[in-house]
């Protein structure tokens, strides 16, 4: 498998993880708003801020990955 391959499988990962908390959040917020829950926790506002950051990150490492191979390509 190669590194764009498993990169992309970890970048994929992370995005589904990231967006899970975040739709966790937005569901315990609408709930608060709403006056039947509580307010989201700082841990899991945290815990979330920090999946959207790695998820982030792998995306950089994604795309610079896909520079790597388009500029040593060979030029027709």
């Amino acid at each position: 498998m190669s590194g764009f391959s498993l990169l992309f499988g970890r970048w994929q990962e992370a995005e589904i993880a990231a967006v899970q908390a975040e739709r966790r959040l937005s569901r315990q917020l609408d709930a608060y708003c709403e006056g039947w829950g509580q307010t989201p926790s700082l841990p899991a506002i945290d815990a979330a801020q920090k999946l959207r950051t790695q998820a982030r990150e792998l995306l950089r490492a994604l795309r610079d990955e896909l520079a790597s191979q388009r500029d040593g390509a060979p030029v027709l």
